[in-house]
């Protein structure tokens, strides 16, 4: 009777090792719980296009709130706060570009320059560890903004490549490091130049008699 208590113990155990989700937080569990207490929890499925979003986002950083996902393969549940550059008055804010790493599933943009995805894991740990040493890259860990513009359809995948690129990293350094996710209209977080001026007519062209 003892040793079928303890093989059924021994089952229980298993079974509830199998069903058990890991969970992991950005951008640290500390922080996450903490803003995820005031802030709305969204669905990136809700939405029917990347605009949508967008537009939800910007609209809740006018009032000074953020965007909470949740985003769960199998038995990974990844939990991350977000929001936009823009938003506030719909104006461009001031934006400190060394800080910025801006990721669509192609390419990534960093320094004036585009790189090709395969470049994730370099880029992202140059920019976590650089702590200030390189201009060109971020001031801190905690200063690192990681800017995201993508479709809709391919947005969760490159998330949660995102995350794990950073698991790894985080997994090879005893720093304690911190991955601020937000989602922009643009890869360029700059905007774009403005068209040039119409040409002037002269008042004494035209037609002679």
């Amino acid at each position: 009777m003892k040793k079928w208590m303890i093989f059924i113990i021994l089952l229980t155990l298993v079974s509830c090792k199998k069903n058990k989700i890991e969970k992991f937080y950005y951008p640290n569990k500390a922080e996450f719980l903490k803003l995820s207490k005031n802030n709305p929890k969204l669905e990136i499925s809700y939405f029917n296009n990347f605009e949508k979003l967008m537009d939800t986002l910007e609209k809740l950083n006018n009032i000074d709130n953020k965007a909470v996902f949740t985003v769960k393969r199998e038995k990974i549940e990844f939990n991350f706060i977000s929001s936009t550059f823009f938003g506030k008055c719909f104006s461009a804010p001031r934006i400190k570009f060394f800080n910025i790493l801006s990721i669509s599933k192609d390419s990534i943009f960093k320094d004036d320059t585009f790189y090709p995805f395969n470049s994730l894991k370099m880029l992202l740990k140059k920019d976590l560890l650089n702590y200030g040493k390189d201009l060109n890259y971020s001031s801190s860990p905690n200063e690192l903004i990681i800017s995201i513009t993508e479709k809709k359809e391919h947005l969760e995948n490159l998330v949660l490549k995102i995350f794990k690129e950073f698991n790894k990293i985080q997994s090879e350094t005893k720093d304690s490091l911190t991955l601020n996710i937000n989602f922009n209209r643009r890869l360029e977080i700059f905007p774009p130049l403005p068209n040039p001026p119409p040409p002037l007519v002269s008042k004494t062209s035209g037609n002679k008699e």
